[in-house]
């Protein structure tokens, strides 16, 4: 199973999450991809069997990058 994990982080504390759902899936026997969400191509959200993005949230609306993601 291919995961592709998108992170938007400003003070560190979404990234060090993503991480940790990173290294979870790994252990658990999945191929990994993780980068800032800004990186991700629409290739690889095409080729992962699940996307998990992680971003924050100011009120109550997901950044602009997280909303735009597509493939």
């Amino acid at each position: 199973m291919k995961i592709i994990i998108g992170y938007e982080s400003y003070h560190g504390n979404t990234r060090t999450m993503a991480y940790a759902l990173e290294r979870g899936a790994r252990e658990a026997g999945a191929e990994t991809l993780i980068r800032n969400i800004r990186q991700i191509k629409p290739f690889d959200i095409k080729s992962a069997d699940v996307v998990i993005v992680a971003t924050p949230t100011y009120h109550q609306n997901s950044i602009l990058a997280a909303r735009q993601l597509s493939c």
